[in-house]
């Protein structure tokens, strides 16, 4: 057989239409066969090979000619994959609050993913949380409350004349020398102001107090529940000592003047203006500035301007306090002040009764 084949390969005088090519001969017919007409001496398994097939799928998930792998994340599919912030789906919007690119949008109100805060539209780099969703902090080239300047972490520096890089005050050197020199607000081995809260850097020491952006009726349970208030918005707000917040009420036995007592800093409000320059000012009849801003520097005022206080303007206890704030009986009454006032009626207006709705004010009671 060897000899015969030899012979009829190498013959020059077979038909050129008989011949048949080594390429034609080695290639896998496409066409279908019924695996019963299969003749005996056909290798079909030798003659296949799948990594060889046109179209073939490999076993990461890729597929010919694609541009997705099972690892990449898909934007838009309704499910968190990997490196993706959020995924909403036909609800991802180029505005947020899930982007076209699965990432989250500052400005939401709500803290995710890196943000330190999100206050959403009341963000503002002069607040305390900036545009960008970042706590606001000396260094950040915003001017803020409590700071007396702010150039940036690169400029801000320790020589003299600079901005501190820690405090964000003009650094002085002359603090503690016995005298009010340029540029300091206070020294505290001056001649009179021994009971001046100072900083080593001759600047006020500075405490918090606004007004609450919603009222209440007077019926707190206690004294401790309406200051819970205004701890619950100061924190709301990321204000320093936030939880030594206090409403500003007196009770029959407990007047504000006795609460709030023994400071001698500056009380500013959440616009860093200053309202009175120690707790002796604050009770002393008459503030330097109205209080009419919360917690977030926004102004409170509104159709109802009256607030809570129990008090009269020299800080002692009121005979109205709707029960030490445990009432809304009709026949009991309490005694409120007025946002936006800065004579004696700022704490002492007018007698309502407990039913009504008021606003706290809200004061840092600590440093």
């Amino acid at each position: 057989m060897a000899l015969t084949t030899f012979a009829l390969v190498g013959c020059p005088d077979i038909d050129d239409s008989s011949q048949v090519s080594a390429t034609e001969a080695s290639t896998p017919s496409t066409s279908t066969t019924d695996p019963e007409d299969t003749s005996p001496g056909d290798d079909t398994e030798a003659d296949t090979d799948p990594s060889m097939t046109s179209g073939a799928t490999s076993s990461t998930g890729s597929t010919s000619g694609g541009t997705t792998t099972d690892d990449e994340a898909l934007c838009g599919n309704e499910v968190l994959d990997p490196q993706e912030e959020c995924d909403d789906g036909e609800n991802n919007h180029e505005d947020g609050p899930c982007t076209l690119s699965c990432t989250l949008t500052c400005g939401d109100g709500e803290v995710q993913g890196d943000e330190d805060c999100d206050l959403g539209p009341m963000n503002n780099n002069t607040g305390t949380c900036t545009k960008e969703c970042t706590s606001a902090r000396c260094g950040d080239g915003f001017l803020q409350p409590g700071e007396s300047c702010d150039h940036g972490d690169e400029k801000n520096s320790l020589e003299p004349g600079k901005c501190h890089p820690i405090t964000c005050s003009k650094n002085i050197h002359t603090c503690g020398n016995g005298k009010l020199d340029d540029g300091e607000e206070c020294d505290g081995s001056a001649p009179g102001m021994e009971a001046v809260d100072c900083t080593t850097y001759c600047l006020f020491v500075s405490r918090a107090v606004f007004a609450s952006p919603g009222t209440y009726s007077a019926n707190f349970e206690d004294l401790g529940a309406a200051d819970q208030h205004c701890r619950d918005l100061a924190e709301s707000a990321n204000l320093e000592h936030w939880e030594s917040f206090i409403a500003l009420l007196s009770t029959s036995e407990q007047p504000i003047g006795e609460r709030v007592v023994g400071f001698g800093g500056e009380y500013k409000d959440t616009t860093a203006t200053r309202v009175a320059l120690g707790s002796d000012k604050l009770f002393s009849g008459a503030l330097e500035a109205a209080i009419e801003f919360d917690q977030f520097g926004q102004n409170a005022l509104e159709d109802n301007t009256l607030v809570w206080t129990g008090s009269l303007s020299s800080g002692a206890s009121s005979d109205a306090t709707c029960n030490d704030w445990k009432s809304v009986s009709v026949l009991a009454f309490g005694q409120s002040g007025e946002l936006g006032k800065k004579a004696g009626t700022w704490i002492e207006a007018t007698v309502i009764p407990c039913a009504s709705q008021a606003h706290l004010y809200c004061v840092q009671n600590s440093h």
